[in-house]
């Protein structure tokens, strides 16, 4: 099963007695769906790769940032601009040759969720957004997968294991998601960057026991809090009313979760480069909104766009007409999706956000 090389790459786990020959065999058989490549997506793909997981999948439609390097040490400089998969893929192939890595530059939707999933044997999120995370939570519960769950805040974070042996499930705890704009992300709100190796390792341990029924798979989420070095934990248990998991749900298919979190409408307010270009040639061209920093600007810009960052939206947009087309560019088409939710609720009626945002548009047709 193992060649001589392989031997020695594996040799302290070979070691053990809890998991041995027969316990990397089971490893290397193994296929686990990585879904995020961002802080909690290194770790987790790293230890996964370096201990053997036969087949790794991974799932992001973003792009390499020098701002996410400080904590994803999976990337580098010289991938800046690249799909972050693309980036992962590189490191990891080359960490552990002897694994299989395929990779899905989008975002998980409910088009591809339940294939992927199916075809898995383990899940683990790695998202930063909670539509995401009940995307992939209902689609574990249709398809009874177990899934490890990290996420993050600033100094804290969590670890959770849902649905293993059709246990609890996250809308056991949380019927509903929240708004996102609720809770920021690590872009919007900052985080320490050694916090998400340190949870996301702890993703990658319960995986691996889980992949190989090793030790105790505890209904449990487990805290971490950096600033006073504490780990507290709670139980987690089935809700008898749950939505989804329960005698009494009240949730059947997949895409009731995507018309409750709007996933596709997002998708579908995107306007391809192409099309900009064509609309900007036009008699009456969209207006184009730029809603980076300043200091992004300054290294380059269209030329025909009106800067309001993302942070002023809400009340920069007031001499606008709520009707007039307007496009939405940021440097890769996500901060442009948030600054469309803020000018849709503001009462804007034609909204559309640059797919790829201002790298792809400088990728085909150069800055000024």
């Amino acid at each position: 099963m193992f060649s001589l090389e392989e031997r020695k790459f594996y040799q302290r786990h070979l070691l053990l007695n809890e998991i041995g020959e027969k316990g990397q065999t089971k490893l290397k058989q193994s296929k686990v769906l990585i879904v995020g490549l961002g802080g909690l997506g290194s770790p987790v793909a790293t230890y996964l790769a370096a201990a053997g997981v036969g087949k790794l999948t991974l799932v992001d439609g973003d792009i390499v940032e020098a701002s996410n390097l400080h904590r994803q040490p999976i990337h580098s400089f010289q991938n800046i601009d690249k799909y972050k998969v693309t980036s992962a893929k590189e490191f990891l192939t080359s960490l552990n040759p002897y694994i299989n890595v395929e990779t899905i530059a989008k975002h998980l939707d409910g088009k591809i969720a339940l294939d992927l999933i199916e075809s898995n044997d383990l899940i683990i999120d790695c998202t930063d957004n909670f539509l995401a995370r009940y995307l992939i939570n209902d689609a574990c519960v249709f398809k009874g997968k177990p899934l490890v769950s990290g996420a993050i805040y600033k100094f804290e974070g969590q670890v959770s294991v849902y649905n293993y042996k059709n246990g609890a499930c996250l809308r056991c705890l949380y019927p509903k998601p929240p708004s996102d704009s609720l809770v920021p992300n690590c872009a919007q709100a900052g985080v320490l960057g050694v916090l998400p190796g340190i949870i996301g390792n702890l993703q990658a341990v319960e995986a691996i026991k889980i992949l190989l029924n090793l030790g105790k798979i505890q209904e449990k989420t487990l805290l971490y809090d950096s600033l006073d070095m504490s780990f507290r934990s709670f139980n987690l248990k089935k809700h008898k009313s749950c939505p989804i998991c329960s005698s009494n749900a009240t949730i059947f298919k997949l895409n009731e979760i995507i018309k409750e979190c709007k996933m596709k409408e997002l998708r579908d307010d995107e306007i391809s480069i192409e099309d900009l270009k064509t609309k900007m040639s036009e008699q009456n061209p969209p207006l184009v909104i730029d809603c980076r920093e300043q200091a992004e600007i300054d290294q380059g810009k269209m030329n025909f766009t009106k800067h309001i960052a993302l942070g002023d939206i809400k009340n920069g947009t007031d001499d606008l007409d709520k009707n007039q087309e307007i496009v939405i560019q940021c440097r890769s088409g996500v901060r442009s999706l948030s600054a469309l939710a803020v000018m849709k609720a503001e009462g804007f009626t034609n909204l559309k956000s640059l797919a790829g945002g201002i790298i792809a548009w400088a990728d085909k047709y150069g800055l000024e």
